[in-house]
């Protein structure tokens, strides 16, 4: 699964991309419900990866010079490269959330990737204060491998 932006998995043009998630995100909630689901979800059509769609709406994060983490396959997976503190860019999930919850006549959830999943899909880069930095660097034992 893609850590940085994978545009080519998508096979409608980007003109109307936008609308043919949403389309298939009505499809997918209609059918969660008809099949009888307590608690809806999206989908995640809109998602390239679970954790990328989080992740690339944050700040502190170089997804165009990207580095590696060697994945459960013993392969290298692109993943985006730590250069600063993480934040938030905006809002993220927000419209998801509010299309969710316009189109689903039952209770809803919307998912997200936590700090540890997001963490262990990124490669750090030294940092000059690292003490200051500590935070973002996994100790010895677990640090990401890769480049």
């Amino acid at each position: 699964m893609p850590r940085v932006h994978a545009h080519e998995i998508w096979r409608v043009p980007d003109a109307y991309l936008a609308q043919a998630q949403d389309d298939a995100t009505i499809l997918a909630i209609a059918e969660l419900e008809r099949a009888g689901i307590d608690i809806v979800s999206d989908g995640e059509i809109r998602r390239e990866s679970y954790s990328n769609y989080f992740g690339l709406s944050l700040d502190g994060l170089d997804t165009v010079n990207v580095g590696s983490v060697i994945g459960a396959n013993r392969r290298a997976t692109p993943v985006p490269r730590v250069v600063g503190k993480i934040r938030r860019k905006g809002s993220v999930e927000l419209r998801d959330t509010e299309f969710l919850l316009k189109h689903a006549t039952r209770a809803t959830k919307i998912t997200v990737p936590g700090p540890f999943t997001l963490a262990q899909q990124a490669r750090t880069i030294s940092m000059p204060t690292r003490k200051r930095w500590r935070w973002i660097t996994p100790p010895p034992s677990t640090r990401n491998c890769g480049h």
